[in-house]
């Protein structure tokens, strides 16, 4: 575990500048790299369980030992209570020595701020918190066509498209191969401070176009429909009428439930769901 983190800590400068390479690329030494995912809601504490799956193609030329989902506080994001994860305890950056936990700390102030969440890693993996969710290890790597589950987040925050990351375990890289393979998955963000309606609706018209090209929503009749409804809820809010928006975002919540076993992935599931239930309560 010290190896990983303080090998973390050495590469992060040279990471937060090196541009991911995409499944286009044909040097990565990644390909075909997929993450799925799922959520879960608990009402009593208010906290979501996103669970992970990380596969690694059949035609990669490495073996995965690193992976990442970016959880960073957007612009103007509500700043989300940490009481319920701090229960949970410290984590394995308790167990280190002194000094490096302080290096650790002082490190992440300089980082921008985070989403509140708790980490779950699988067997011979090991999780950490820095600038993102990160999970490492040197021994159960993800070889070619293999997959693994157990990685998960707890968090307070709501379900949003978050960048995924991937990295290949190599000794000697060779010349012109990238080391980084970048998709997009499921992840917890901070909704707004202040929620500004038609912003929101904006967004999550948006995040349903991207979800459609992800194949998180698998019919382009579903989509429609959903920008219609979120039109129909916002129209209704400029003139006030906050009863037609509830309706009109309530149809929406039903149609989602009634698509979930065949229209929409489990990602597009969880997407649409909690943030239509949020704005419903906002409304």
């Amino acid at each position: 575990m010290l190896k990983y983190i303080i090998a973390i800590m050495s590469v992060l400068f040279f990471l937060m500048g090196t541009k991911p390479c995409s499944a286009l690329e044909n040097e990565a030494l990644l390909t075909g790299v997929h993450v799925s995912a799922r959520v879960t809601f608990d009402g009593n504490s208010k906290i979501y369980q996103y669970e992970y799956t990380l596969s690694n193609g059949k035609e990669s030329k490495g073996r995965i030992d690193s992976f990442i989902v970016t959880i960073r506080t957007p612009d103007g994001g509500e700043r989300l209570s940490d009481e319920y994860l701090l229960k949970k305890g410290p984590g394995p950056v308790a167990a280190l020595p002194d000094e490096l936990r302080t290096a650790m700390e002082r490190f992440r102030e300089m980082l921008p701020p985070i989403v509140p969440v708790s980490l779950t890693s699988p067997s011979a993996w090991i999780s950490i918190t820095i600038g993102n969710a990160r999970w490492g290890s040197d021994e159960a790597t993800i070889g070619p066509g293999e997959m693994l589950s157990g990685f998960a987040i707890e968090s307070p925050g709501l379900p949003t498209i978050r960048e995924f990351h991937a990295d290949p375990k190599v000794d000697n890289p060779p010349a012109g191969r990238e080391l980084i393979f970048q998709g997009k998955t499921i992840g917890p963000t901070a909704p707004p401070s202040a929620i500004v309606y038609t912003e929101f609706i904006e967004g999550l018209s948006s995040m349903g176009r991207e979800a459609h090209k992800l194949g998180w929503i698998k019919e382009g009749g579903f989509l429609k429909g959903l920008e219609d409804g979120l039109k129909k809820a916002n129209d209704a809010i400029e003139i006030f009428k906050m009863g037609v928006a509830k309706d009109a975002i309530s149809s929406l919540l039903a149609k989602v439930e009634a698509a979930k076993e065949e229209g929409l992935s489990p990602e597009g599931y969880a997407l649409l769901k909690y943030n239509l239930q949020y704005l419903l309560k906002k409304l």
